[in-house]
């Protein structure tokens, strides 16, 4: 079951800042038997995010 969160988004974080994902773009999806291969295009970062700090 998938389940919607909350994330901070950020194009150019600060050198040392947190970050737990970087997004890339996506060209195709194959799917073999398994498991989905994902084909990047560039090699170059869409956006980082993370999920927000708890207060």
């Amino acid at each position: 079951m998938w389940e919607r969160k909350t994330f901070e988004v950020n194009e150019n974080p600060a050198e040392g800042e947190d970050v737990q994902y970087a997004v890339f773009r996506v060209s195709e999806f194959r799917r073999h038997d398994a498991y989905i291969e994902a084909v990047v295009i560039t090699k170059e970062v869409e956006f980082f995010m993370r999920e927000p700090k708890e207060e």
